[in-house]
């Protein structure tokens, strides 16, 4: 007999990575896409869900080194990696030029 798993009883998972320069670890859930980790469980918002599909770039994110659609990356999948969002642009608590040219 099969059993249905719904998703309210799928266990959580415990991801650690470098954010910004600092270690973080997070309890996620399986389907969980990065831009829901990093803006509603880590209150970063300067990554921004657009389209959703990879189209718009609004969720872009820095993933070792390179951009990124956090919409298509998993939560999952930044486990062990480094990630650099926006908030993490500027040097000793001053704004970089695109820190700046996006609070206009």
């Amino acid at each position: 007999m099969n059993k249905v798993i719904y998703e309210n009883e799928q266990a959580d998972l415990e991801i650690s990575f470098s954010l910004n320069g600092s270690s973080v670890q997070v309890s996620i859930k399986p389907w969980e896409t990065a831009i829901e980790t990093l803006r509603n469980k880590l209150g970063l918002k300067g990554v921004k869900e657009g389209c959703g599909i990879g189209e718009c770039g609004a969720c872009t994110i820095i993933l070792d080194g390179r951009a990124v659609n956090g919409c298509l990356i998993l939560a999952a999948q930044l486990d062990g990696r480094t990630v650099e969002t926006a908030e993490g642009l500027g040097v000793n608590g001053a704004l970089n030029y695109l820190q700046k040219s996006l609070s206009r």
